[in-house]
């Protein structure tokens, strides 16, 4: 078994997130995610004003109850006008717009629709690593979805 110290923790973080170039990527297929989940496996959502965004920087790596984690600033993609319901189950990210798959994740809550001029969907880069042995780590999707007017 391979012990981090919280130090190293931290350090490991901060070089991860410093050598990618992360771009989040939504998805409208409903699929379980599992090891072998490529990139290939996603529907990329389709609505009006949709694009892959990319993150701008992240935190620094801090400690948090046995918990490295990091952020960076909320992700916002807006519906420009109204075009079919689009289901959202999840993102993935890639280095670069369209590179090597990274991770990827179900949304929380698990269904989000969106399709009227307006609909929002802002979700929140977190990356989080455990500093303690055996003690399982979720990074839940943080996400807010607005309706449009």
């Amino acid at each position: 078994m391979i012990v981090l110290p919280v130090g190293a923790a931290q350090y490991c973080l901060d070089r991860l997130i410093d050598s990618v170039s992360p771009f989040y990527h939504l998805f409208v297929n409903d699929i379980q995610l599992g090891p072998n989940t490529t990139a290939a496996d996603f529907i990329e959502a389709s609505f009006a004003g949709y694009v892959p965004l990319g993150t701008g920087l992240w935190a620094n790596a801090y400690l948090r109850q046995g918990i490295v984690t990091t952020l960076a600033d909320a992700l916002t993609w807006t519906c420009t006008r109204l075009g079919p319901l689009e289901t959202l189950y999840g993102y993935w990210v890639t280095d670069g717009i369209d590179g090597a798959m990274l991770w990827c994740e179900l949304a929380s809550p698990p269904l989000i629709v969106v399709h009227q001029a307006g609909d929002q969907v802002q979700l929140t880069p977190l990356i989080s690593l455990s500093a303690q042995p055996s003690v399982p780590v979720e990074a839940p999707l943080h996400q807010r979805y607005r309706r449009g007017k």
